[in-house]
């Protein structure tokens, strides 16, 4: 079945609207000083999260665990949101790329001589700086150029926005350690933190 080019013009327009939602999310995200609300990054957030709680649950203490069941327990939940982070930044640059290549293709569909499958794969040659696919005509070029610097540019921005978050993080552990030594807290203790019984103040105190 060959979609009308009423169809792929109004597809055309969908496309466009996914690239201008990819491009605001990573502007407002990545360039914008103040918070800015993305309905995408919010939602990456919270795909996440709900994943990372669905992990949690099968990783929760029983009422009738014993304390070395409850510490390792305590421990591997520990590991697991210690990711947690990593996989939101990830996921984040995935789903920039993935909205912005499917906006492209929808954009470069009603100028594809062999259908939406032709759309896609230039799209994604272009996007990615592979190159390896060159559609023809004025209207596609310029379609095909855009895609390569936006992708580009997404990979640059997130690349170069590592460090400060690297830089974030490391203040935050600093400060963290600093209100463990005023609380009296020692270097290693914190497995212990939670199981207060008896035998947690025996071996964790200061």
């Amino acid at each position: 079945m060959v979609m009308p080019l009423a169809g792929r013009v109004v597809a055309a327009v969908l496309g466009g609207l996914l690239v201008l939602t990819s491009v605001s999310s990573v502007a407002g995200t990545l360039i914008v000083t103040r918070s800015v609300s993305s309905r995408l990054t919010r939602w990456v957030d919270r795909i996440v999260d709900w994943a990372y709680q669905l992990v949690l649950k099968r990783l929760s203490d029983a009422p009738g665990d014993s304390f070395e069941h409850r510490q390792s327990a305590y421990l591997r939940r520990d590991r697991l949101l210690a990711t947690q982070a990593a996989a939101i930044l990830l996921t984040q640059l995935a789903a920039w790329l993935i909205v912005a290549y499917v906006g492209f293709a929808l954009l470069l569909w009603p100028f594809a001589a062999r259908g939406v499958v032709s759309a896609f794969i230039d799209a994604g040659s272009s996007l990615f700086t592979l190159g390896f696919a060159v559609p023809a005509g004025a209207a596609p070029a310029v379609i095909v150029f855009l895609a390569a610097a936006v992708g580009l540019v997404i990979l640059t921005l997130q690349i170069a926005y590592l460090p400060t978050l690297y830089a974030a993080f490391n203040r935050r552990e600093t400060e963290v350690a600093l209100l463990n030594a005023r609380g009296g807290v020692r270097p290693g203790a914190r497995s212990c933190w939670p199981a207060p019984t008896t035998r947690w103040v025996q071996t964790c105190r200061p």
